[in-house]
């Protein structure tokens, strides 16, 4: 029981100085991503990012496929990136 308490104190020791560190893990940190979100507005779907809306159509599919075309083009300058789909909660294969 000694031995491990004395390990447990230089372990906490080496870490606690380091910043972000939660019972001596480091936190995982997220990068920052371009979030579109497609939604339904006034009976029509559209693609909301950065405060800007673009892609309205009748047709989800539509709006989600203009939303993966901008996020695409997102990824391809280097930064990450999530397309949201409002009223989708999952995927089921039949």
């Amino acid at each position: 029981m000694i031995l491990f308490r004395s390990l447990c104190k230089k372990h906490f020791e080496k870490t606690s100085a380091k910043v972000g560190v939660v019972l001596g893990n480091p936190m995982r940190m997220v990068p920052d991503r371009a979030v579109l979100t497609v939604t339904r507005h006034e009976g029509v779907w559209r693609v909301e990012y950065e405060g800007e809306h673009f892609g309205h159509s009748r047709d989800k599919e539509i709006a989600k496929a203009a939303a993966n075309r901008q996020a695409r083009q997102i990824m391809d300058g280097g930064k990450s990136c999530e397309v949201r789909i409002s009223g989708e909660h999952g995927f089921w294969a039949a």
